[in-house]
């Protein structure tokens, strides 16, 4: 098994259930895009999983117009 075969199985072996991925306040695209990225990673790892975002602290100026 190499390297990138062990790291797959390991996640898939811990993602499951409920995920509540959060970023930082004033969250920039980079946060944003990350976020989505492992929402992504955890549903296609495991399709049961419920993953879901939270921004509590909002985002930022520059996130808002990418966005809309």
């Amino acid at each position: 098994m190499d390297k990138l075969d062990e790291i797959h199985s390991r996640l898939k072996d811990h993602i499951q259930g409920r995920i509540l991925i959060l970023a930082h306040h004033n969250a920039d695209p980079d946060a944003l895009c990350s976020a989505f990225s492992f929402k992504a990673l955890s549903e296609t790892l495991n399709p049961e999983v419920d993953a879901r975002i939270y921004m509590p602290g909002g985002i930022s100026a520059l996130t808002k117009s990418l966005v809309t």
